[in-house]
Formats: C-alpha cells, sequence, structure tokens
C-alpha cells in the first residue's frame, strides 16, 4: 500500500502544482484587466479636467468681453453664465373700492 502512495505522491503534488500556477495566473490575468481599464478611466477623467479648465477660462474671457461689448448679455444669460437682469415691479393694478367680504348684513 505504501508503494501505491509513494507512486501517487508526485503525480498528485504536479496536478496540485499546476492548478495552483493556473489559478495565480487567472487571478493576476483579472487583475491586469482591472489595471488597464482603470489607466483608461485616469486618462479620460484627465481629459475631462482639461476640457473643463478650457471651458471654465473661455467663458471668464467671455464675462470680461461682455463688459466691453453688453450685447452679448443675452446669450450668456441664455447659458447660465451671467445672471438675469432683475425685472423692476410691476405696479399692481388700481387697487379695488369695493371690499373683498361683504358686510355682514343685519
Amino acid at each position: 500500500m505504501s508503494e501505491l502512495i509513494n507512486k501517487l505522491v508526485v503525480p498528485v503534488s504536479v496536478v496540485l502544482a499546476l492548478i495552483g500556477v493556473i489559478m495565480a495566473w487567472s487571478r493576476g490575468s483579472a487583475n491586469a484587466q482591472l489595471l488597464e481599464e482603470a489607466r483608461q478611466n485616469s486618462m479620460i477623467a484627465q481629459q475631462v479636467q482639461l476640457q473643463q479648465a478650457v471651458y471654465q477660462r473661455l467663458s471668464q474671457e467671455l464675462l470680461v468681453y461682455s463688459r466691453q461689448q453688453p450685447a452679448i448679455d443675452p446669450v450668456l444669460q441664455a447659458f447660465g453664465l451671467k445672471p438675469q437682469p432683475a425685472q423692476p415691479a410691476q405696479p399692481s393694478a388700481r387697487p379695488s373700492t369695493t371690499p373683498s367680504t361683504p358686510a355682514p348684513r343685519r
């Protein structure tokens, strides 16, 4: 019986070692894919940040330009870059001379 065990020890050990190597390789390739995806997402985030900075500078330049050329204000207001001018309060209609609640009858 011990002879059978001695014959099986080497093949079983090799199979277990191969399974371990395959598992490690599988985990490594999955991690490599996640790492590559993270790198791509990081590059996309950097591009978005650069575009955001460009748009911010452009909007600041447009606000400075609008001080010299107020004709552009409606466009800036439409895009929310400049607040709408405050509307003057409209005088209310002529006050009614009739009371809103009728007088009680006696």
